[in-house]
C-alpha cells in the first residue's frame, strides 16, 4: 500500500491485491472517499507500489514486479 497528497488537498491510495493488480482510490481534500476504487494495472505479479506527488499535481505510479518463476 502507498499513498501520496495532492496540493490541492486530495489524496490518493494505491493497493496492491495478489494475484489481481494494483487499484487506487482518491479521498478529496473536504474528506470524502471516491465510491469506487479503479483497477489501473492488472499484473498478478506487482508485490509493491509507490506513488509520488510532483508540485504542479502530476501524480506517478510505480511497481515492482516479482520476476522469479
Amino acid at each position: 500500500m502507498s499513498a501520496s497528497g495532492l496540493a490541492d488537498g486530495t489524496l490518493h491510495l494505491a493497493v496492491v491485491v495478489p494475484g489481481n493488480g494494483t487499484w487506487v482510490r482518491a479521498r478529496s481534500a473536504a474528506g470524502k472517499w471516491a465510491d469506487n476504487s479503479t483497477r489501473v494495472d492488472t499484473n498478478g505479479k506487482v508485490f509493491k507500489s509507490y506513488l509520488a506527488a510532483t508540485p504542479d499535481s502530476e501524480l506517478h505510479l510505480g511497481v515492482l514486479v516479482n520476476t522469479a518463476s
